[in-house]
């Protein structure tokens, strides 16, 4: 890096002394430009890898899902074993209404705020909260951004429960990655398994 820096720095000096200030604005114009497009394209691919584990993680829990026991009894086990490879958090819970805890990752740390679950049954859609926003819950700004997203039942869209992940803020991407068609298609799966679940009893 020091090395490509010295060059540019000589190479700069060298068209200001030879061509003057228009040849040195224009050089460097060229080199934040291509710097700017090359940081972008990275962010760019950051995302597609990101989808592209989304992918690949969703289809092997969706297998796991189908060839298990009917009662759903392994649900928690399979969440577990398959959603903290999905995303990058800090803390993720999956809750059913009902209060039966499906996942709560990291293990070693207390649960979210009980308030959540009461206000996502009461507003059961997609909803983010970056970091210093008010949460709606317990009117207090939050330190990270919290994702939120119902469970719905496959047959009658009844809120079943819910999935929250915290995160830390990425204040060096510019590109955020959205986290609903994710967090949608999670959802579905576990209102599928819960739906076999209640077709199998």
């Amino acid at each position: 890096l020091s090395e490509s820096s010295g060059f540019f720095g000589i190479l700069a000096a060298g068209l200001y002394s030879q061509n003057g200030w228009g040849a040195f604005l224009f050089f460097m114009l060229a080199v934040v430009s291509v710097s700017l497009l090359a940081r972008r394209l990275s962010q760019v691919a950051m995302v597609s890898q990101q989808r592209s584990r989304e992918v690949a993680h969703f289809e092997q829990l969706g297998r796991a899902i189908i060839a298990a026991p009917s009662d759903a009894s392994t649900l928690p086990d399979l969440l577990a074993e398959h959603v903290p490879r999905m995303f990058q958090y800090r803390q993720v819970e999956i809750r059913l209404f009902d209060g039966l805890l499906l996942l709560h990752r990291p293990e070693d740390q207390s649960g979210l705020a009980p308030e959540v679950w009461p206000w996502l049954h009461a507003h059961p859609v997609y909803q983010v909260f970056e970091a210093g926003e008010i949460l709606p819950w317990s009117n207090t700004p939050v330190p990270y951004k919290i994702t939120v997203a119902p469970v719905l039942a496959t047959d009658t869209a009844t809120p079943l429960g819910g999935i929250c992940l915290v995160q830390d803020t990425n204040y060096a991407m510019d590109v955020s990655v959205d986290l609903q068609p994710a967090l949608q298609t999670l959802a579905a799966q576990v209102a599928s398994a819960l739906h076999g679940a209640t077709i199998y009893r």
